[in-house]
């Protein structure tokens, strides 16, 4: 601002007077060069701080993307403990605790897979003895479950030796493998009750899915006293309802 003082002079000097204009004279500041001055520090700042930022927030994206890989794959290459100290001890908890549950599920998948392996000798002599079992109906229902038993058998050695089980999908009546479901339960005296449903073709992995209702059924059964099974077709989707009358989760 331009301070601009006039005096009043008058004759009689107590008749003086003294004003101030205030005048904003901003104008004269604003110059091609000045305001060029300007956008040069704005635009070292912004700059800076970016720079800046990115460089604080680094570490951390780097922490953010181990766990990422971490949550795919158990043996992925731990975090770099670079950065300020507070990254670098979180870094250093991150791969600490990366170890533990590598070691975790190492040792947990080589005792699924012992047992699994030790499974295989007694269901060959089951099946053996199956084979003597003169009721062919009978037999054939031993059989059966003894077949179930050794592919879900090979299916956990396969999943402990990390090899991928992708079985076939088939279309298959969810009315008659729901039927089996039922039947198997009322054999073993579980109080399943099943709604008769209409045929219900539909693509699936059957062996899976059967292991799937078989859970769900006997878990109806241990903790909700029965099961009322029943199923409907809506639109593309094919519901499949398990009901029991127990306290819930």
């Amino acid at each position: 601002y331009e301070k601009v003082i006039y005096l009043a002079q008058t004759d009689d000097p107590e008749l003086e007077k003294v004003a101030i204009d205030a005048a904003p004279t901003l104008g004269s500041l604003m110059t091609p060069q000045f305001a060029a001055y300007i956008a040069a520090v704005l635009a070292v700042a912004l700059t800076g701080s970016a720079w800046a930022i990115a460089l604080a927030t680094r570490p951390l994206r780097r922490l953010s993307d181990a766990a990422d890989r971490f949550g795919t794959d158990v043996n992925a290459a731990p975090v770099p403990e670079t950065g300020p100290r507070e990254v670098k001890q979180a870094a250093a908890a991150f791969n600490r605790m990366q170890r533990r549950l590598r070691q975790f599920v190492f040792d947990r998948t080589r005792m699924l897979a012992a047992i699994s392996h030790d499974l295989r000798t007694p269901l060959t002599r089951m099946r053996l003895r199956a084979e003597m079992v003169a009721d062919g109906e009978q037999r054939a229902k031993m059989l059966a479950d003894l077949q179930e038993m050794e592919e879900m058998v090979g299916a956990t050695l396969a999943f402990a030796r990390d090899e991928i089980v992708d079985e076939a999908s088939e279309t298959k009546d969810l009315g008659i493998l729901l039927t089996t479901v039922a039947a198997e339960a009322a054999a073993a005296g579980q109080p399943v009750v099943l709604t008769p449903p209409d045929a219900l073709p539909a693509r699936v992995r059957p062996r899976a899915l059967k292991r799937a209702l078989v859970n769900i059924v006997d878990n109806a059964v241990r903790y909700g006293g029965g099961a009322e099974i029943a199923a409907r077709r809506g639109g593309d989707e094919i519901k499949i309802i398990v009901v029991d009358h127990g306290p819930g989760v």
